[in-house]
């Protein structure tokens, strides 16, 4: 019985490892910085990890469900991201704008430019990519529909 219990211990623990170290990787969207919030949601979008990539983006369309921005977002990129490939994605500048050009409350506003290299249905890009940035009450977030 005792060596019963030791062994349901033993996998608790390393259950318990798992999950945190799972939980670790992910940082709070509060934390990240504007060049962050875009290297992670396109790296995200590369992956078809579209529920964390929605965290990023900020949602002017509250109407928009989460999952219904999720099967959007299947429907255009792919299941697991299958219609997109990254090959590189950099971030080379980032520089402030003024917020109350968009809708919102935004305390400030970012433009984030990137190179990149994408494939996109074998179809392949290179070049300069922009995207604006928003910070808003739950941290820097994606001012677009992509």
């Amino acid at each position: 019985m005792v060596r019963k219990v030791k062994g349901i211990v033993a996998v608790a623990a390393v259950m318990l490892v798992l999950l945190l170290s799972g939980c670790a990787s992910q940082p709070s969207v509060k934390d990240l910085s504007p060049e962050e919030v875009v290297t992670q949601f396109w790296m995200l979008i590369g992956k078809g990890d579209y529920e964390h990539a929605y965290d990023l983006a900020y949602h002017a369309n509250q109407n928009l469900s989460k999952q219904a921005w999720i099967d959007k977002h299947v429907s255009m990129w792919g299941e697991n991201g299958s219609y997109i490939k990254i090959y590189s994605f950099n971030v080379t500048e980032s520089y402030p704008i003024n917020g109350s050009l968009f809708e919102g409350n935004f305390s400030e506003a970012r433009v984030v430019n990137t190179n990149a290299t994408i494939s996109y249905m074998g179809q392949n890009e290179t070049g300069e990519l922009r995207i604006v940035v928003v910070n808003t009450t739950d941290g820097w977030k994606i001012f677009s529909n992509y």
